[in-house]
């Protein structure tokens, strides 16, 4: 087996780290900030002194002045779940290096970024729905972890994003930042997928990998295809007017999936395998909060 992360990979890593930090200053990667009784000396508003409220926070000037009791709320941090869905259907093989390959680096990456801020971090493969083998942790020193397990993910059989993302909402009920890291190649169920995951208020964003070979395939004369998912076979005649059409059918899918991401606040971002990961993944970190952003690299 090629070891994926090796002393390169690592070494990019932490270049990304150091670049990614002027991104989150101030805050973890999936930090929310709520008005709960926090800890933080940033003050944020007042609320009125119900029983049981913590009687240091009572602002006597205002109760002097008002004859009412009040009570400073301060910022309070939370760390919300960043979840890495990996796609390891079995068009994920296709590719060399493989689409899969280039997930397991740009999972590892994020995972590593957002460890490096104690985030809570889900890595969870897929294909025909949520696997049952799933890592999680939310310390630095956990990223070889990580690393071990993406590693080990394999193709899989025939992909459903439909039933992943049902089976994820039941599962995975805290709010949080996804990434789904996919080719996207599905007959069906993909827009139904992203509103399922938006209606339960995930951060959504959308990671299309495609190989050079998907958007540019070297085929002439009479060909055997393969379906990858399913194993059928077709014979096609392939030839200039063949290929156009193809072009035709490719950039009207990828227009639509990013017209429906960007109409639906899900951030959308591609590339070819062929692009350096760190590239993608600079992206990735600069935009994120910008949700509906969309955008390609090659």
């Amino acid at each position: 087996m090629i070891d994926l992360f090796d002393k390169n990979f690592l070494k990019t890593l932490r270049m990304l780290n150091l670049i990614t930090r002027k991104y989150f200053k101030r805050e973890r990667m999936g930090v929310r900030r709520t008005r709960n009784r926090g800890t933080s000396q940033e003050f944020s508003d007042y609320k009125e002194y119900d029983p049981g409220d913590d009687l240091r926070f009572l602002d006597w000037n205002i109760y002097g002045r008002l004859d009412r009791m009040f009570v400073k709320l301060f910022y309070s941090e939370e760390a919300l779940n960043v979840y890495l869905l990996v796609d390891t259907s079995a068009s994920m093989r296709f590719g060399n290096p493989s689409k899969l390959d280039y997930a397991r680096r740009v999972a590892a990456a994020a995972a590593y970024i957002a460890l490096a801020r104690h985030d809570r971090v889900l890595a969870i493969p897929f294909a025909s729905g949520i696997s049952s083998n799933v890592l999680h942790g939310n310390r630095p020193g956990q990223a070889l972890a990580f690393f071990r397990f993406l590693q080990k993910l394999e193709p899989q059989a025939a992909g459903d994003l439909k039933k992943t993302a049902s089976e994820f909402v039941l599962r995975y009920k805290r709010p949080g930042v996804v990434f789904v890291v996919s080719d996207f190649l599905y007959e069906s169920g993909v827009q139904e997928a992203l509103r399922l995951l938006n209606f339960h208020r995930y951060e959504v964003n959308c990671v299309q990998l495609m190989d050079i070979l998907d958007e540019e395939p070297r085929l002439t004369g009479l060909c055997h295809l393969i379906d990858s998912e399913d194993g059928s076979l077709r014979a096609v005649d392939v030839d200039a007017p063949t290929l156009a059409l193809y072009q035709d059918v490719l950039q009207e899918f990828y227009r639509g999936l990013e017209s429906f991401c960007a109409g639906n606040q899900v951030g959308y971002y591609r590339a070819v395998t062929s692009t350096p990961f760190e590239n993608l993944i600079l992206r990735l970190f600069k935009s994120r909060r910008s949700l509906g952003a969309a955008g390609a690299l090659s």
